[in-house]
């Protein structure tokens, strides 16, 4: 096969396909898979999925609606298995992103699921949004070598907290920052000046001169420039649509792995608060601060959090 910029991306980072639709993502060749309440709710509007989700809701008839649309989102991530080598994330119900006790809970039923399927743990992530709450949660689910990827994530601080709580993975929104920031104004002519591309290569810069073990994977693309600037970046979770995409563009022999130059590079935000000390007050009083990383975190929460009723209306119409 002709190599391809896919390829050539490939060879510097690792890459993960952004998608529940476990029908089409094996062409991609990723090695893990990330999935969300949008995506889910993109997949089963799908006529192919009919079947399967009437086979997934038929089986479980006894648990209530909610309960099945876990099992539901479970199940796609079982299929989803199949198809790649690597780890699935799976998302807790976003309504309790702002209570760790009911957090942790949710968590623990998904590995309870999972275990009762002979799924390997080690082959999944609970999937978090990184507020205070849900940062909590996941340091205590940690502890039971339950690994967890923190979403969501907007800002340095929410980095941090993550990194300090020792999460397995981190997955910074590069598209949604930018977004933001256009909507404010702001325009750049390059995409190494991006605001999204440059929160997450301060992040990751951060990270591996405090030699952290967090893993750093870059999500919410809307561009194929945004993705090769950050060639090298630990892990880029990647829709189908710009997959699709790089495997139509010619190789990139001249491709920048700019992290192995990130040595001498700082990061303003860590340089000025390097000696803060990690609380509630300080994370509140700090996320409060950056207005787009607060607008964006419960903006964010709210559309999972809706598209987490839709799926469990679908999964009533199928009862």
């Amino acid at each position: 096969m002709t190599e391809n910029a896919l390829d050539s991306l490939r060879n510097v980072t690792k890459i993960v396909v952004d998608s529940s639709d476990f029908k089409s993502i094996a062409r991609f060749n990723s090695i893990d898979a990330t999935t969300n309440p949008s995506l889910l709710i993109k997949s089963i509007s799908d006529v192919e999925y009919k079947g399967f989700i009437k086979q997934v809701s038929s089986k479980y008839f006894n648990l209530c609606s909610k309960d099945i649309a876990r099992e539901l989102v479970i199940s796609f991530a079982e299929e989803i298995l199949k198809v790649i080598t690597g780890r699935v994330s799976i998302e807790v119900d976003p309504a309790v992103a702002f209570n760790t006790k009911r957090t942790e809970l949710e968590a623990l039923k998904i590995v309870e699921s999972c275990v009762a399927r002979d799924i390997p743990l080690e082959r999944i992530l609970i999937k978090i949004p990184a507020t205070w709450e849900g940062i909590l949660a996941a340091k205590k689910l940690e502890k039971k070598n339950i690994r967890c990827n923190l979403t969501l994530m907007f800002s340095e601080i929410q980095a941090l907290t993550c990194a300090d709580a020792g999460v397995t993975l981190i997955s910074p929104f590069v598209g949604r920052i930018s977004d933001w920031w256009k909507k404010k104004g702001l325009k750049w002519e390059s995409s190494c000046d991006d605001p999204g591309v440059k929160f997450v290569r301060s992040v990751f810069i951060h990270f591996k001169k405090k030699k952290y073990p967090t893993e750093v994977m870059a999500a919410s693309f809307r561009s194929v420039d945004q993705i090769f600037s950050l060639a090298g970046l630990d892990l880029l979770t990647i829709s189908p649509n710009l997959l699709s995409n790089m495997m139509k563009l010619p190789p990139k022999k001249n491709l920048i792995n700019w992290t192995k130059n990130a040595d001498g590079q700082k990061s303003q935000f860590f340089e000025k608060n390097q000696t803060t000390i990690i609380n509630q007050v300080n994370f509140l009083k700090i996320l409060a601060s950056n207005e787009m990383a607060n607008q964006k975190l419960i903006e964010g929460i709210n559309i999972f959090k809706k598209d987490g009723q839709k799926l469990i209306f679908a999964v009533d119409n199928e009862s």
